[in-house]
């Protein structure tokens, strides 16, 4: 359906070119121009249509239903970056029909192939800021603090997206470049050495209930005391 819709356009746009007097490589060409302007306007609308109309009709459903984790979906932003997977989508299938056969095709594959990666993550990113606001409401949130482990998850996350994108962009394989991290690990280890034994501690702290939020301590060797307000990867905030 898709593709003859396409070349109906094309021969249409293409006889209208003829009869003005170019020749026909230009005339391909041009049609193929034409089109990509028009899938791009296309995709552009619909972006506009489920980032504007679409979201504030969500906001309002949300906003009318008596569950909370509804309206943290569309405060983080989840929704608004799932949506942008149906125009790249589009883009992406449009393409392959006008630019069949062309170089131009690779090129823009790659370019939406690192889009589709990085919204991706982004996507995950705010489900997991999501996921953090929706248990703080909950009643053990303040004797365990799920923190520490979406921010390893948040990590784990940033290298997955850097070794995909790292493979799209030299055309290896994702299990390349982690075959070659074996050599790095101890120079890794030793660099973020603090880093990784505050991560150890921190992890610790939270799944033996050391320290909870709200909690009072006091540090009488450096004169400071006072009120636990976060917990994070590798700090412990206190007002």
């Amino acid at each position: 359906m898709t593709q003859h819709i396409i070349n109906y356009l094309s021969e249409l746009i293409k006889v209208s070119l003829i009869q003005i007097g170019l020749n026909e490589a230009l005339v391909n060409e041009i049609v193929r121009a034409i089109l990509i302007i028009l899938i791009l306007c296309i995709s552009w609308i619909i972006y506009k249509i489920f980032q504007g109309p679409l979201i504030r009709f969500l906001e309002k459903f949300t906003s009318m239903t008596n569950t909370e984790w509804d309206n943290i979906l569309i405060e983080k932003r989840v929704l608004h970056r799932l949506l942008n997977f149906i125009p790249l989508i589009l883009i992406y299938v449009l393409t392959s029909f006008v630019l069949n056969g062309t170089d131009l095709l690779i090129f823009v594959q790659f370019v939406l192939n690192s889009l589709f990666i990085l919204v991706g993550m982004m996507v995950i990113h705010s489900f997991l800021n999501s996921l953090v606001s929706i248990y703080s409401k909950t009643s053990i949130a303040d004797e365990v603090s799920i923190t520490p482990f979406v921010q390893v998850i948040k990590l784990i996350l940033y290298f997955i997206t850097t070794i995909l994108l790292l493979s799209l962009i030299l055309q290896k394989s994702p299990l390349y470049f982690l075959s070659g991290l074996g050599a790095l690990t101890a120079v890794l280890l030793f660099v973020f050495k603090d880093i990784l034994m505050g991560l150890v501690a921190g992890i610790q702290l939270i799944a033996n209930k050391m320290v909870a939020l709200n909690d009072w301590i006091e540090m009488p060797k450096y004169g400071a005391d006072g009120d636990v307000i976060e917990i994070t990867l590798t700090t412990v905030k206190v007002k």
